[in-house]
C-alpha cells in the first residue's frame, strides 16, 4: 500500500490515492471528465497536472448538444444549464449588419437545441466537482517527466516538490494537450498541418448590441469577427489579426481596433479579462492506444476554433474510453475491448476535423492545412443546399456522431424505419450510465444469457419484438429484430468472453 496523500507547498494535495490503477496526465476538460467516469466505476484513478493552480480562462467556450445529453446521463447537466448562455443560431453578418445566412438549432431532435457559451474555467470548475463528488481529485503541480511500458504495466517518472517519483499503473492516459508528454513518450506521429492566419481573442466587458441568444459571425474584406455573451454579460471577441503572437496578448485598445476594421454596427469594448494571440492547427494522431497507453482530447486531435468542437471531442472521447478501462481493470473485459476506442473516436475525430476545417477555410480561403484531396468528400459542408446546412448542424452539435462501423457494435436482422442501429445514440437518459442496459421483449426470458455475461447488465421490458443492448455510455451495442436470444449470447461472448 502506498502512503496517504500529502500536501504541497500551494495545499493542493500531492500523492496517490492506494495502488492507483490508471494514470490520467493533464486536468483540462478532458482528464477531469475521464478521471470522474473512471472513479464513478470504481476505478483507481490518479489525476496529475504540470500547473500548480486552475488557469482561470475563457479558452474554448462552446458546450454542444451532444455534450448536454452526456452531462444529462450524468447527472451534472444543470451546472452548464445554470452557468452558461443557451445560444440557439449561428447567425452571419456582413460588415454593415446585413444578415448573410443564419442557422437554428430548435429543430433538431436534442432536449438541448442549442450550445451553451460558457467560460473554460467554470467547465472544469464543474467536472472538477463532478470528480470531487466521486472521491476523487486532481494533483496539481504534478509534472509527467517520462514514461515507458512493458508486458505488465507502465511506469511513469513523475516531478513534483523538486523530486522525482516512479510509479506504476495498468494503463496510462494522455489528456496533457497538443504538446503532449505522453504522445512524445509513446512516439505517436501527428498528421495534419497549421493554419497561415494569426488569431487574437478576448473576454471584455463592454457593449456587444447582437441578440443574446446567438452566435454572430462578421465576414468582410477586412477579415472575420466573432462574438457571443457569457451568462455573466461578458463576451467573447475572436478576430483574425495581422501581428504575430510574438508581440503579447491584445488589450483593450488593439481588440477595439481589430473590431472597427470588420465591424461598423458598435461593439465597443472597455475591459479585457482575458486575451491572447494565436495559430491555428488541423491535426491528427496516427494512433489513439499504443500499448498501455492512450491518447483523448487535444493530445489526440487538433482542431480550428470555428466550428466549436474541440472540448466536446475531448469530453466524449474520455466518455468513450472511461467505461472500457473501468471493465478491463475490473477483469470484467478482455484487453482487445480497449483497441475499439481507436476504432470508434479517431473515425469521429476525422469527421469532425473535418467539418471545423471546412467551416474554417469558408471563411479563409487561403488557410487551407490539410491538402484538398483529403478533404473533398466534406464538400458539402460548405455549401448552401438544405441537407448541407443540416449537416452543418448536426455536425456543429455533434448529434452526428454514431459508431455503425466499430468493431464492437453489431445490427442483427432488420432495422426498423427511423429506428436506431446498433452504434446509434439512444436517447434515453433514465438508464444509468454505470452498466449495460438490455431492452427485452416482455415475455422473452433473457436472465440466463445475462448471467452468464462477463459485465453488468440490468434488463428492462418492452412490447416490441426486439432485443437493444445500450452501453454505459448511451450508445447501442447491440439490436436484433426480430429478437434472437443466441445472437445477443455470441455477441456478449465474442465481446466480452
Amino acid at each position: 500500500m502506498r502512503e496517504r496523500p500529502k500536501q504541497n507547498e500551494q495545499g493542493t494535495m500531492v500523492g496517490p490515492a492506494p495502488d492507483p490503477q490508471v494514470l490520467v496526465v493533464g486536468a483540462g476538460p478532458t482528464g477531469l471528465m475521464l478521471a470522474g467516469v473512471l472513479a464513478r466505476l470504481g476505478v483507481s484513478v490518479r489525476l496529475v497536472e504540470r500547473d500548480p493552480s486552475p488557469h482561470g480562462q475563457a479558452r474554448a467556450t462552446m458546450v454542444q448538444a451532444r455534450t448536454l445529453e452526456i452531462f444529462q446521463r450524468l447527472g451534472i447537466v444543470e451546472g452548464w444549464l445554470r452557468e452558461g448562455r443557451p445560444l440557439s443560431v449561428v447567425r452571419s453578418l456582413s460588415p454593415e449588419g446585413r444578415e448573410l445566412r443564419a442557422e437554428r438549432f430548435e429543430h433538431l431532435d436534442t432536449p438541448y437545441p442549442f450550445s451553451i457559451s460558457i467560460q473554460q474555467r467554470i467547465t472544469e470548475r464543474l467536472l472538477a466537482e463532478h470528480l470531487e463528488q466521486q472521491g476523487g481529485r486532481v494533483e496539481r503541480g504534478v509534472e509527467l517527466v517520462a514514461l515507458e511500458q512493458d508486458a505488465e504495466a507502465a511506469t511513469a517518472i513523475l516531478h513534483h516538490d523538486g523530486q522525482e517519483e516512479t510509479a506504476r499503473f495498468r494503463y496510462v492516459v494522455g489528456a496533457d494537450g497538443a504538446h503532449s508528454r505522453v504522445c512524445d513518450a509513446i512516439r505517436v506521429p501527428v498528421v495534419g498541418g497549421d493554419y497561415a492566419s494569426c488569431f487574437a481573442i478576448a473576454e471584455v466587458d463592454g457593449i456587444w448590441p447582437y441578440p443574446a441568444d446567438e452566435t454572430t459571425y462578421f465576414a468582410g474584406p477586412a477579415g472575420v469577427c466573432v462574438g457571443a455573451l457569457f451568462r455573466d454579460g461578458r463576451f467573447l471577441v475572436l478576430t483574425d489579426a495581422p501581428h504575430d503572437p510574438g508581440s503579447g496578448p491584445p488589450g483593450a485598445n488593439d481588440m477595439q481596433e481589430l473590431v472597427n476594421a470588420r465591424v461598423r454596427t458598435g461593439i465597443a469594448i472597455r475591459t479585457v479579462h482575458w486575451s491572447a494571440c494565436f495559430y491555428l492547427h488541423c491535426r491528427l494522431a496516427q494512433h489513439f492506444r499504443r500499448g498501455r497507453a492512450f491518447l483523448a482530447g487535444d493530445a489526440a486531435h487538433v482542431c480550428s476554433f470555428f466550428g466549436g468542437q474541440g472540448l466536446n471531442m475531448g469530453i466524449h472521447d474520455a466518455y468513450n474510453l472511461g467505461w472500457k478501462l473501468a471493465l478491463v481493470v475490473a477483469g470484467m473485459a478482455p484487453d482487445r475491448l480497449l483497441d475499439s476506442y481507436e476504432a470508434e473516436r479517431r473515425r469521429v475525430a476525422q469527421s469532425e476535423l473535418a467539418y471545423t476545417d471546412a467551416a474554417h477555410r469558408a471563411l479563409f480561403a487561403r488557410d487551407a492545412a490539410w491538402p484538398p484531396s483529403a478533404l473533398e468528400h466534406e464538400a458539402a459542408f460548405v455549401g448552401s443546399t438544405d441537407t448541407a446546412a443540416r449537416r452543418r448542424l448536426l455536425a456543429h452539435a455533434e448529434l452526428d456522431v454514431s459508431y455503425r462501423r466499430s468493431p464492437i457494435v453489431t445490427s442483427h436482422g432488420s432495422i426498423a424505419p427511423g429506428s436506431a442501429a446498433a452504434g446509434d445514440w439512444l436517447a434515453q437518459p433514465s438508464l444509468a450510465p454505470d452498466r449495460h442496459h438490455l431492452l427485452a421483449p416482455r415475455a422473452m426470458p433473457v436472465e440466463d444469457i445475462v448471467r452468464r455475461a462477463h459485465v453488468p447488465i440490468a434488463v428492462h421490458s418492452h412490447y416490441d419484438d426486439t432485443l437493444v443492448l445500450v452501453r454505459p455510455d448511451g450508445y447501442i451495442g447491440f439490436s436484433s429484430r426480430p429478437a434472437d436470444r443466441s445472437a445477443l449470447a455470441d455477441y456478449l461472448d465474442r465481446t466480452f468472453g
